[in-house]
């Protein structure tokens, strides 16, 4: 359980960092249609509050294996060998760590009320432990050769081989860069995951780098005033290449899982109680294959922490909740 001064702790470091970077550093997304330059200092420390880190020289987990970095899996009460889990992946922004942020987020016991086994895994820990993942040219290895893929296929693997996984029911949940990182896994390993939910993370900005070998369910979650990764694309600075706005990359997944019809937009939805008014606009591609889905929620006038922090309330977070029921909606056909 978390603390009253702990959670405060966790809470602060995310807001003011928009977990996205960590220690003093900071990250500039520079707008294509304007050029137009959008800073969010990050001056969290993130990572000292989780598990704690230590620079890790390059190479030292880039053989991509699950004991490069060892990690824990959070099991439901319900759970009963021989009947198969789901699994989820939470995968931290730039300069986090999956402890805290899924401290933060509430995600053990949202996760155990619905059966979930639950990895939150660390990405490598860099100069001054920032931790990254080695996702696309756009976010964030910034030339650093970690296999990020290998790894967190390992990770799955490991799991599967110590637990009953259910191999059609198994997820990806992503903030920033571990947005981008979900969708890079979804294109190279989409015989393994059943869904994703990328927050302000996008795709690659190249389609011919992206060649998903079947359909892959996906969720873009993104604020419209995210100044860190922006709602319309951009590049972060010291990266070797654009990333695509949160339309584009959902128009572009669509087109990955055959959806051919046009995107649908629903009813408002309020899943965060701290902005006035309903702030969720949901959005879905039309004839997709059956079982698969493709949408984008743009939540009007959040940045790029889109979540509640409830200290010490013990209620679940709604975004987080409707991220999940999408997840636990759309395993694989």
């Amino acid at each position: 359980m978390v603390t009253t001064r702990r959670f405060a702790l966790i809470a602060m470091t995310l807001l003011a960092l928009a977990s996205c970077s960590g220690g003093t550093s900071s990250v500039t997304s520079t707008s294509a249609a304007n050029s137009t330059d959008s800073t969010a200092d990050q001056k969290g420390a993130a990572s000292s509050t989780g598990s704690g880190c230590a620079a890790e020289t390059e190479g030292t987990n880039s053989e991509g294996t699950a004991a490069s970095r060892p990690f824990e899996v959070e099991v439901p009460a319900s759970y009963s060998e021989g009947s198969p889990a789901p699994l989820l992946l939470l995968l931290h922004g730039y300069g986090a760590d999956g402890t805290s942020v899924s401290e933060a987020l509430g995600m053990k016991s949202q996760a155990d009320r619905l059966g979930m086994l639950l990895v939150h895994p660390d990405g490598t820990a860099g100069v001054g432990c920032d931790r990254f993942w080695n996702a696309t040219g756009a976010c964030c290895g910034f030339g650093r050769r970690v296999d990020d893929v290998g790894y967190l296929s390992s990770v799955i693997d490991e799991v599967s081989s110590r637990y009953s996984v259910d191999p059609k029911r198994v997820f990806l949940i992503g903030h920033s860069n571990g947005g981008f990182m979900s969708y890079r896994l979804a294109c190279e390993r989409a015989d393994r995951i059943a869904a994703i939910v990328s927050v302000a993370g996008e795709t690659l900005v190249n389609a011919a780098d992206c060649t998903p070998s079947e359909p892959v369910s996906v969720l873009q979650v993104q604020g419209t005033e995210d100044a860190t990764i922006l709602y319309g694309g951009g590049k972060v600075q010291w990266a070797s290449e654009a990333y695509p706005g949160a339309r584009q990359s959902v128009a572009m997944w669509a087109g990955y899982d055959h959806c051919t019809g046009t995107i649908s937009m629903e009813a408002a939805r309020d899943l965060q109680p701290q902005v006035a008014d309903a702030e969720t606009v949901p959005e879905e591609f039309m004839d997709c294959p059956p079982g698969i889905s493709v949408q984008l929620w743009t939540m009007s006038g959040i940045g790029h922490w889109p979540w509640a922090i409830r200290a010490g309330t013990g209620e679940p977070d709604l975004l987080v909740a409707a991220m999940l029921e999408f997840l636990m909606t759309h395993p694989k056909p």
